[in-house]
């Protein structure tokens, strides 16, 4: 998916405005469930968004030792 945001912005701008193309995908981006990564680096919310990158989201899984 592409969304244009109109020049370099921050991750929770592009959050903003994808949650206003997809209201139900609010529940999952917002409540620390899953962890987004720009440019295959785990970001933050003031983590600067240029064209051309790229923002993956990584849904919760399980592993590891109990």
């Amino acid at each position: 998916m592409r969304i244009d945001l109109h020049g370099p912005a921050t991750l929770k701008a592009l959050l903003d405005r994808l949650e206003e193309d997809i209201p139900s995908i609010r529940s999952v981006i917002r409540e620390g469930r899953t962890l987004i990564a720009v440019n295959q680096e785990i970001a933050q919310e003031d983590t600067l968004v240029s064209d051309g990158d790229e923002v993956a989201f990584l849904p919760p899984f399980a592993g590891g030792q109990h």
